[in-house]
């Protein structure tokens, strides 16, 4: 009976981490099929998906060589939603096509191989294992590969020095003391993020304010509610606080439109999340209609699905406003850049013991530093420091949200 082979396709790949991976799997002998390569190949002139593409977006999206731009592409869909779902609709199901075709091609069993969610077991210590035949390829560094190929080919009375010639494409730099230099690919989410903050810096008038807040109350009431079962986080009390500030301050909750200043009776708080390959922004729907256990479990869901790539474009779309917290990277203060076409963002530090002066004695008080970046175009300085003027109330004074 025929051994059936394995056909590994690359899904969501990313960088140096999914090049390594294919490298590998390659030198078992199994054929990798790489959706990312699919999408690069079907831009060439003349393919099924670049006829697709020019005859929807047209030839403002060609370089001279009459090539897809996909810079200029990339202009023009990252600010319309509906063009996005359109172009992301194209390739989706040419990439499909073509992946049926491969696979029925070769008859072959099929595994699919999500780089970004290897990655990140890997950041939580979670070994991802892939059975090849009478291997065990473990994910992790190449090193690390190396050693447990070699302890089971020695538990399987094989010679565990023929595992450097299955690895011969991972050679190890532990000797070697010259100074070395590697090209990163300058390309997807990080490129995407890099032309949206040059867009934002260059299109905005950003300013800035800073607030020291006293968090005394802010801490009681969350262990307060800990004691009755409900587990908040401190990003879910400020998604709460923001939500009521910004439906009292509506130009921070606002847009610069063509026609003029749209000005928005809901809020969508978004939240930057660090992923393996940048930083995503999904937000809360509607976080001015929902209680604190509400936002907690939304936003619990949304962490989750951004860590393990499973957003859908409803999650990171129509934000109103964005928070951004790396208290827990024990940042004081930072400045956050507006993610466009929002009009602010609150950048948060950490919660930091520090001595104050109360009724002239020093005692020490839970301090954290709020940082707002505004759009000065359509929010005035004053206006700016009376919305975190109100924040910092409804912290100090949590009850108010009752």
């Amino acid at each position: 009976m025929k051994q059936s082979k394995r056909v590994i396709v690359i899904t969501g790949g990313i960088g140096t981490g999914k090049s390594t991976a294919v490298s590998i799997i390659k030198n078992f002998g199994f054929k990798v099929i790489d959706s990312d390569k699919i999408v690069h190949e079907g831009y060439g002139v003349n393919s099924p998906l670049y006829k697709q593409v020019t005859e929807v977006f047209g030839k403002q999206i060609l370089n001279e060589d009459c090539t897809i731009n996909r810079q200029k592409l990339g202009k023009i869909v990252f600010n319309d939603n509906k063009k996005l779902h359109i172009l992301n609709e194209i390739v989706h199901r040419y990439v499909l096509e073509e992946l049926n075709k491969a696979i029925n091609e070769n008859d072959d069993e099929v595994i699919f191989l999500d780089i970004p969610l290897i990655l990140e077991n890997i950041k939580q210590n979670k070994y991802y294992e892939l059975k090849f035949d009478e291997i065990w390829l473990i994910y992790v560094s190449p090193e690390i590969q190396i050693e447990r190929l070699k302890k089971r080919a020695i538990q399987e009375n094989k010679n565990p020095d023929d595992v450097l010639n299955i690895i011969k494409n991972e050679p190890s730099n532990q000797n070697n003391t010259e100074i070395q230099e590697k090209i990163v690919p300058f390309k997807g989410m990080r490129k995407v993020i890099s032309d949206r903050m040059m867009e934002s810096l260059h299109n905005m008038a950003q300013a800035n304010h800073r607030m020291k807040v006293d968090m005394t109350e802010a801490i009681k009431l969350r262990k307060n509610l800990k004691e009755s079962g409900i587990n908040i986080s401190y990003n879910d009390i400020l998604i709460k606080i923001v939500s009521k500030a910004l439906l009292e301050f509506p130009y921070m909750n606002s847009s610069l439109t063509g026609e003029g200043i749209l000005l928005k009776d809901y809020v969508n708080i978004g939240l930057a999340v660090s992923v393996s390959n940048g930083l995503i922004v999904p937000n809360v729907k509607n976080a001015h209609k929902k209680s604190l256990e509400e936002i907690a479990a939304e936003s619990r869901e949304l962490i989750q699905k951004a860590l393990n790539g499973s957003l859908s474009q409803e999650d990171y779309s129509g934000g109103t406003f964005t928070l951004s917290n790396l208290g827990m990277y024990d940042i004081d203060e930072f400045t956050a850049i507006i993610n466009p076409p929002e009009s602010g963002i609150l950048a948060v530090g950490k919660v930091e013991n520090t001595p104050v002066v109360e009724n002239d004695t020093i005692v020490i008080k839970p301090i954290m530093t709020l940082s707002l970046t505004y759009d000065h175009r359509i929010i005035d300085g004053a206006l700016a420091a009376q919305f975190l003027q109100r924040i910092k109330q409804l912290l100090m004074r949590p009850y108010l949200l009752l």
